[in-house]
């Protein structure tokens, strides 16, 4: 089994790390294979209110036909 874990707390050291972290161990313990992501130290940027999905091009990413893939113009 393949488990995400998402941290979203800005607290590296906070008790919800601290949960997640003994429930990551007890699913590697059983078999399971776990990732875990920090969400404050990743770069994302959400929506930008571009309104490219809404044009051709980018419904045609969105089905991707152009090679941009997921629906997301690069410029965004």
């Amino acid at each position: 089994m393949k488990i995400v874990c998402l941290l979203g707390s800005p607290r590296p050291k906070g008790n919800s790390t601290a949960m997640a972290a003994r429930f990551c161990e007890t699913a590697e313990g059983l078999g399971a294979e776990v990732t875990t992501f920090a969400l404050n130290k990743l770069k994302y940027r959400g929506c930008q209110a571009c309104m490219t999905c809404k044009t051709k091009a980018g419904k045609m990413r969105a089905q991707g036909r152009s090679g941009g893939g997921f629906g997301r113009d690069p410029r965004c």
